[in-house]
């Protein structure tokens, strides 16, 4: 198992995860890492190590609220008739472009340039997702969120 608990854990940009394997895995991962990625701050660590409770119980209410924040962001999105890739565990949908007849790239630029509206092109995630855009959901209002999708609809029709 690898995991992070960056951002599980609210701590974005620290880059702090973890590795649950055998022996023998765990070691050849080591020795590939220490080759590709900088460590966590030894600070960080012990602070992470001796404060995971209260940090936990700090960012579970954030967690909920985003999770309540999706899913009423995803009711909007069907009310419209936006299609989406299945998943529900994340602060993002990868909503189908496909009826603007572009790549994802294309369609963002232009949403971005006439509109103002920033997504992430699915085709940075690979080619079987280059028919989707990402949109975040996380920390926009959610009244700009759907002023946003009405006028990511409207470019699909």
């Amino acid at each position: 198992m690898v995991n992070s608990l960056s951002k599980n854990m609210g701590m974005s940009g620290w880059r702090l995860g973890y590795v649950m394997a055998s022996p023998k895995v765990t070691d050849d991962i080591l020795k590939l890492n220490q080759h590709l990625v900088t460590c966590a701050p030894t600070i960080l660590q012990e602070y992470s190590a001796t404060y995971f409770d209260e940090i936990r119980g700090a960012v579970l209410p954030q967690i909920r609220a985003v999770v309540e924040k999706r899913e009423r962001v995803r009711r909007v999105m069907d009310r419209l008739g936006l299609e989406t890739m299945s998943g529900a565990s994340t602060f993002y949908f990868f909503v189908d472009i496909k009826a603007a007849k572009m790549d994802s790239e294309e369609y963002a630029e232009r949403l971005f340039a006439e509109h103002g509206i920033a997504v992430v092109p699915g085709k940075y995630y690979g080619e079987s997702t280059n028919r989707f855009i990402r949109i975040g959901v996380g920390t926009e209002s959610e009244e700009r969120i759907e002023a946003a999708l009405v006028k990511i609809r409207g470019t699909l029709r």
